[in-house]
């Protein structure tokens, strides 16, 4: 039963077996007898210190029962224990299971005098491993051993306890005191440290159950990681293997892994993601970073600092950071493993030579710069993993026709005729793979990239120059209907109110001076010359009138075109509208704003790349009926869509890095995937069905039609 907080309090203050409180002469009268308010101060200090004693101990049960480190522990467990005995100081001494001894925390052990003489240290430590032995809680009586004798060097009474679990010494908590105390107070020092310690020990008993509990998790972990990283030779499923198995091992926040590709690194894989967009600038500048770093051939460790980095690793770091916000980066080179040479033993700890770079181990933590104790040997524990398995990925990934080596492999391994029967085997093995790949027909596929498109939408554009849109009225909801009619937005324009003010005053005018002759040339007794001239100068104003009156006309036509309005029903696929238009001005001719119709149909836009388009044509020719086409959305990988082919480009244009590519467009039925899915611009990766080919013809058409662009005059 662990101790109470009362037992605890009373073994330093137990009925005048404990300390005093204060000086004597503070507490006798002048006669050497005490009076009746002395006793009653000495009564009330006595209470009030045990009550600090008290809440003392308290605290050192809760800080036992926590979930706290051992650092934490140690240091206020020894904190509050040396207040609770008003000593000097004191320290803990942890035991290693070879009876080594260390210091784990301490309170001015520097005014021991321990530091300043190698004698002290090693009658001392000779002290401490005794005690460690004996398990006992000891009082030591300063300048109680010297040189190498073992004792208590110090000018302090030394108070010891162990720290043990299940009976096993695994440390020792010491206090300095000051000596001159009697027998019966130094006991109750001793018997109150003893009481604590032994609630430390439940605290170590407590703790090292949480350990063996992670160290069994991490175990487990690293099985499921070697499991998965040695489980395939294919690179690809390799390197995913190692990116999120190895973040449940490192327990950080994103491991990526690169790998060397020529002469630069190309990041393959990172955590939780199932694909990667390499032409991403965060993706670009990762792979620049190892790049720099395999060169060095050093890991990178930055937790914060670069004052130690070589400037061109300092530059790429930087650059990464800028986009990743990144507080731990720790890169480790990735090395192929080299079997020993002949006659050459293994290094001791039992790892290979190391070979040249074929990629890079990244951990991230975005969240906390600070490194894990374990954080190193656990990066060394899935490197050393990670070299052989992607080494041993990348050597079968280059082997020519591994696939058909592999199936090769496995019915020579079955076939066990002796004598001459098995000498044959490999060449009829031979020749039945020469036969199947002529003969064996294959579902012939053409791969091609693009993006989901409607196949009607209704383009605005500004029918105004000079305009700045003050108002939109498209909802923010993305899904919201706008009906046909409705307003989207109201511009206006300086300018035509400017226009429209002057034109109004011309016409004013205009016609004032119209009706003036038109008064004059009806007035008797005009002359008939000048009767000719006002008819002259009338028909000239009624000129001008009507033309400044059709100018107005067209600018208040213009004026009512400042009012954008819906010319169909339909959803406004505009992405940031709000920030891209409103209060901006607009040009005559500029896109405002799409309009796609919930009813209308969706199709693809394929960049179907220039060398493949005689396979194309070829099989649209053969076939009476529309080519079908899967495709898989870069929004949903898991599911695949069918359609077929409607209509192709009747031009070669430059598109993306397929350089010259023909523009394919494939319809499909938008019923069979979400709605939601629907989006104006994503990616799509589509196989066109052409038919069927040989398996060899399937497998090796490029590699056929690559060499016959290449050496085209030997053939």
């Amino acid at each position: 039963m662990p101790p109470t907080t009362d037992s605890l309090s009373d073994s330093v203050l137990a009925g005048g077996h404990g300390p005093r409180v204060g000086p004597p002469s503070d507490h006798l009268s002048k006669s050497g007898s005490k009076t009746a308010d002395d006793s009653f101060v000495d009564r009330e200090l006595i209470e009030e210190t045990r009550n600090q004693i008290r809440s003392l101990v308290e605290e050192i049960h809760l800080i036992a029962q926590s979930d706290c480190g051992r650092t934490e522990f140690y240091q206020g467990f020894l904190t509050r224990v040396t207040g609770a005995l008003a000593s000097t100081g004191g320290a803990i001494w942890s035991v290693a299971p070879g009876g080594e001894m260390s210091l784990e925390y301490q309170i001015n052990l520097g005014r021991t005098g321990l530091a300043d003489d190698a004698g002290k240290q090693l009658a001392h430590g000779r002290l401490l491993e005794q005690l460690a032995i004996s398990g006992e809680p000891t009082l030591v009586p300063p300048r109680s051993g010297s040189g190498d004798e073992r004792g208590n060097p110090t000018d302090m009474l030394l108070v010891i306890a162990p720290l043990t679990i299940e009976q096993r010494v695994v440390g020792l908590v010491e206090i300095f005191q000051r000596p001159g105390s009697g027998p019966t107070t130094q006991r109750g020092y001793l018997r109150f440290l003893a009481q604590v310690a032994r609630v430390a020990g439940d605290f170590l008993r407590n703790d090292q159950l949480r350990s063996f509990t992670r160290r069994e998790s991490m175990w487990n972990r690293l099985e499921s990681f070697v499991a998965a990283v040695h489980g395939s030779l294919d690179s690809r499923q390799t390197v995913y293997a190692i990116a999120n198995e190895g973040r449940r091992v490192l327990e950080c926040e994103r491991v990526s892994v690169a790998v060397r590709i020529g002469g630069r690194m190309v990041v393959q894989a990172v955590s939780g993601l199932d694909s990667i967009e390499r032409r991403a600038d965060q993706v670009k500048r990762l792979g620049r970073l190892a790049s720099s770093v395999a060169r060095a051939g050093q890991p990178l460790w930055y937790t914060g600092d670069d004052s130690r980095l070589p400037p061109q690793i300092e530059s790429q770091l930087h650059e990464y950071l800028d986009v990743s916000h990144s507080k731990l980066v720790i890169i480790q080179p990735l090395r192929r493993p080299l079997a020993p040479r002949p006659g050459e033993n293994e290094d001791e700890d039992g790892s290979r030579r190391e070979g040249p770079v074929i990629g890079a181990l990244i951990v991230e933590q975005l969240g906390d710069e600070r490194a894990a104790a374990a954080l190193r040997e656990r990066v060394e524990t899935v490197t050393g993993h990670a070299n052989v398995a992607l080494a041993n990925a990348l050597d079968y990934s280059s082997l020519f026709l591994a696939p058909l080596w592999t199936r090769l492999g496995r019915i020579s391994s079955a076939v066990t005729a002796p004598g001459w029967p098995r000498r044959l085997t490999i060449p009829a093995l031979l020749l039945l793979a020469v036969i199947s790949l002529w003969f064996l027909p294959a579902a012939f596929t053409l791969r091609a990239s693009g993006r989901l498109v409607p196949e009607m939408r209704t383009e605005i554009f500004a029918e105004v120059d000079d305009a700045v849109l003050q108002e939109l009225r498209v909802p923010e909801d993305p899904d919201a209907i706008v009906e046909k009619g409705d307003i989207l937005g109201v511009m206006t324009s300086n300018r035509l109110d400017v226009e429209i003010q002057n034109l109004r005053g011309q016409v004013t005018m205009a016609e004032e001076k119209a009706r003036k002759l038109q008064r004059a040339v009806t007035e008797p007794g005009l002359s008939p010359v000048d009767r000719g001239l006002i008819d002259g100068d009338l028909t000239e104003a009624v000129e001008l009138y009507e033309s400044v009156r059709r100018q107005l006309e067209m600018r208040m036509t213009e004026l009512e075109k400042l009012t954008i309005i819906a010319p169909a029903s339909g959803h406004v696929v505009n992405w940031q509208l709000r920030q891209n238009l409103l209060r901006r001005p607009v040009t005559r001719g500029q896109n405002l704003m799409t309009i796609v119709s919930p009813e209308t149909p969706w199709q693809l836009e394929l960049e179907f790349p220039e060398r493949r388009v005689v396979h194309l044509v070829n099989a649209m020719t053969k076939s009476a009926e529309p080519l079908t086409v899967t495709f898989t959305l870069a929004s949903h990988p898991g599911a695949e869509f069918h359609g077929r082919l409607v209509s192709i480009d009747n031009k070669l244009d430059v598109r993306g890095d397929e350089g010259n590519a023909l523009l394919v467009r494939v319809a499909f039925d938008s019923n069979q995937m979400p709605r939601e899915l629907l989006r104006g611009g994503t990616r799509v990766t589509a196989q066109i069905h052409a038919g069927n080919r040989s398996l060899g013809y399937v497998w090796f058409h490029e590699l056929l039609e690559t060499a016959h662009a290449t050496w085209l005059l030997w053939f």
